[in-house]
């Protein structure tokens, strides 16, 4: 019987391929107003050493990364789906 669950490294290929998209075709959909817009619509506020995305329909976060010396972190409190365009073969 196989396993019903396993590790964090099984989607190590799956993760690699949902982040290596063009970002700006990324469809955002705000948690707040459920507006649904490719990611160059958004407003970006730049602030080191954090980068603030908005929602361009009313303006609430969707999402922060905050940049130190040694990593990034992204805080995505205000989405509620990232959609991504599969990349063709």
């Amino acid at each position: 019987m196989a396993p019903d669950h396993v590790d964090g490294n099984a989607i190590a290929g799956l993760l690699a391929e949902v982040l290596a998209v063009e970002p700006t075709t990324t469809v955002t959909v705000c948690h707040s107003c459920g507006d649904e817009a490719v990611l160059a619509q958004s407003t970006v506020v730049m602030n080191v050493p954090d980068t603030t995305v908005r929602c361009s329909a009313c303006g609430d976060v969707l999402f922060v990364i905050v940049t130190t010396d040694t990593e990034h972190t992204l805080i995505v409190s205000g989405l509620r789906l990232l959609r991504m365009p599969r990349p063709t073969p």
